[in-house]
Order: structure tokens, then C-alpha cells, then sequence
């Protein structure tokens, strides 16, 4: 019970000195004033059509690279300064020991994560919150947009994916986008805590930054090899195989992977702690 009265006391410290650091406020601000420039778009359309929208709006911001491009590198902006050991939290570290101290770390990672792809998800709801309507299918406006070159008549800055509308139901895309981009942000944090670990604070900044690139990158490529060794961009539901039909890898591989390399990573982070000398930043 101590232990994870400890763990819990970890986490709380992560928390509040992520709340004191104006990082966090830039990187919210910065995601809400980007979404709210593809939703102000939305809206202009929505006037246009006459025609309400349904709140099935984050797996196309997902499926579209630049989106996924800029609220990934944000995302390593907010992990960027791990593993989170100041003068202030060395008494709290020497008092939890190396082992609780870890496992503070990963549920700090964990919830972190998670909420900022919930935090995504609100705003993208949110946003169109006056012009929305809960429906069970995607709707007339999204219909639309992905099988009409309505959009540019507002320069949508995103594309309404027709293969995502064709091949899920909004509930199922909701569950597997969100699902898979929570994977992909913990996949984040954890290989940025390690290298940082390991390395130095701007090792693991770097190849965290270069995977959210690579996710651009392997959009671009024809054929489907690179998209087996970017882990980002399966948050794009197209970039995946759900009927094994195609060369794409399958949601099966997606998520072996995710979770192999996570646990892989925390098991290599949590040798390294065992090891090494603690230095003060």
C-alpha cells in the first residue's frame, strides 16, 4: 500500500510541475488555435450547405498527415524534458526508492498521454458543439465532403477520407482512432523517456521528433513498406488492413507492436535506473 501511496505521490509531483510550466499552456493553446482553424472552416461550409454536423470529427484529423504532424511534434514538446529529476523532486526520488520512482514515471506517461488525445477529441467536438447534431452515421455534411469537391469551396485544410466513411461505422472509427493514437502518444513518451534516460535530454527529443516526421514521410511513399516501421501513422485508420485484404500492415501488428515496444522500453528504462548515477538538472 505504501508503495503505490508512493507511485501516486510521483505521479502527483509530474503533474503539478507540468502544470506550473508554461509548456503546457503553449502546446494547448497552440492545438486549440490549430483545430479551431480547420473547425472555423467547417463552419463556414456548414453555413453554406445548411446542413448540421455530426461529432464524429478527430479519426479524419487523424487520417490527414499535417494534422497528425503537428499534434505529435507537440506532444514531444510535452515529454521533452523527461525524466523529470530537479533539486526539487531528488528528496521525494531518495525517499521512493528507484523501482516506485519508475513506476510513477510510466503512470505519469500513461495518463499524460491519454489526455492529451482526449483533449483533441473534446476540442474537435467541442468546436462545432452549436452546429452538431448526434447521429449514428456520419452524416450528410461529411458524406459530402469526401465524395464531392464541396471543400474547396471553404479551403477545408483537411481531406474527408471516403475509404474511412466507406470501410467504419463512426463509433468503431471513434474507438479504434482514439484506441490506437493513445498507443501511439504513450509509444512517444516512453521512447523519449528512455533515450533521455540513456542519453542526454535532446537524444530523445530528436528521435521522437524524427518518428512524428517519418509518419510524413511514409504518406508521401509509394507502396506500403514504410508504413511498417512508422508507428505514427497508424492513428490513420487508412493506413491499416482490417479485412486482411492488402499489404498494409494489420491492426493485429499495430497493436502487438505498440505494446511490445512499450513494454520493451520501460524494461530497458527501468535497468538503466538501476545503474545509473543520478544527475541534478
Amino acid at each position: 500500500m505504501n508503495n503505490l501511496l508512493n507511485i501516486y505521490h510521483v505521479f502527483l509531483y509530474g503533474v503539478r510541475r507540468l502544470l506550473s510550466d508554461s509548456r503546457i499552456f503553449i502546446v494547448g493553446i497552440i492545438t486549440i488555435l490549430y483545430l479551431l482553424m480547420i473547425g472555423d472552416a467547417l463552419h463556414q461550409y456548414i453555413l453554406i450547405a445548411g446542413e448540421p454536423i455530426t461529432p464524429w470529427l478527430f479519426p479524419f484529423i487523424m487520417a490527414n498527415r499535417n494534422c497528425v504532424l503537428v499534434l505529435f511534434l507537440l506532444l514531444v514538446l510535452l515529454f521533452c524534458d523527461a525524466p523529470y529529476i530537479e533539486e526539487n523532486a531528488y528528496l521525494l526520488f531518495l525517499r521512493c526508492g528507484r523501482t516506485v520512482w519508475m513506476f510513477g514515471q510510466l503512470l505519469y506517461t500513461i495518463i499524460i498521454s491519454i489526455s492529451y488525445v482526449l483533449f483533441v477529441v473534446i476540442i474537435t467536438i467541442v468546436m462545432n458543439l452549436f452546429d452538431c447534431v448526434a447521429l449514428q452515421d456520419w452524416g450528410r455534411v461529411f458524406y459530402t465532403l469526401a465524395n464531392t469537391n464541396a471543400a474547396e469551396l471553404v479551403d477545408l485544410p483537411i481531406q474527408i477520407s471516403k475509404a474511412l466513411i466507406l470501410h467504419f461505422s463512426p463509433k468503431n472509427a471513434m474507438v479504434f482512432s482514439i484506441t490506437l493514437s493513445c498507443l501511439a502518444a504513450i509509444f512517444l513518451g516512453s521512447i523519449v523517456f528512455l533515450l533521455n534516460l540513456a542519453f542526454s535530454k535532446l537524444i530523445g527529443s530528436i528521435v521522437g521528433s524524427m518518428f512524428v516526421l517519418f509518419q510524413f514521410l511514409s504518406s508521401n511513399a509509394s507502396g506500403y513498406t514504410m508504413t511498417y516501421f512508422s508507428p505514427i501513422s497508424w492513428v490513420n485508420l487508412d493506413s491499416l488492413d482490417f479485412l486482411g485484404i492488402s499489404c498494409m500492415p494489420s491492426i493485429q501488428y499495430a497493436f502487438a507492436f505498440f505494446c511490445l515496444s512499450i513494454l520493451i522500453f520501460w524494461l530497458c528504462s527501468f535497468m538503466i535506473i538501476r545503474n545509473k548515477d543520478i544527475i541534478i538538472s
